[in-house]
């Protein structure tokens, strides 16, 4: 895997948390640490990308139930690279009505995903990293918060937490 990041001199890194309680982290990411590491990879002729999808799903893509893929997609392109934001929300647990018909062509693990009852940012994390055996170059931060009025599903969130927490690969 490293060979093929050297040659090609293209590092992309996927952003995963829900969006209402981590604008902030997300702001700092892309206002201050993610220019300095471009600086860095670009002094070394490499081409920093990172992948931030509060902009990146158009408000069509969401109607026609591609949010789920878009997101499988992208970490596919970005893997090993990969960010997880885990704050004092769940997010978004999508349905199989929410997705479009054909979805589990491409990526079958949805069906369990959805049995599963996880969000879509449970999903990212889990297809993404924990559900993987290679090498990855994965951090996860989690926000200590003793407000948990804003909690959803909070024994969701809990055990992905835990299960982040518990998993020493990252």
């Amino acid at each position: 895997m490293e060979s093929q990041l050297i040659e090609n001199r293209h590092i992309r890194v996927f952003i995963s948390s829900t969006f209402r309680d981590m604008q902030d982290e997300r702001d700092f990411l892309m206002k201050y640490t993610f220019p300095r590491l471009k600086k860095l990879a670009g002094e070394r002729d490499v081409l920093l990308t990172e992948l931030d999808l509060r902009w990146g799903i158009t408000e069509e893509e969401s109607r026609a139930g591609k949010v789920v893929e878009i997101c499988l997609k992208e970490i596919e392109q970005s893997i090993p690279f990969f960010i997880g934001i885990i704050g004092n929300r769940y997010g978004w647990i999508p349905r199989k009505e929410d997705l479009r018909d054909g979805y589990s062509v491409r990526f079958p693990q949805l069906d369990q995903y959805l049995a599963n009852g996880w969000s879509v940012t449970e999903m990212e994390m889990q297809y993404g990293v924990l559900q993987r055996d290679t090498d990855m170059h994965a951090y996860f931060y989690i926000k200590r918060n003793e407000n948990h009025q804003d909690c959803d599903y909070p024994e969701a969130l809990s055990k992905l937490k835990t299960q982040v927490q518990e998993n020493d690969r990252y």
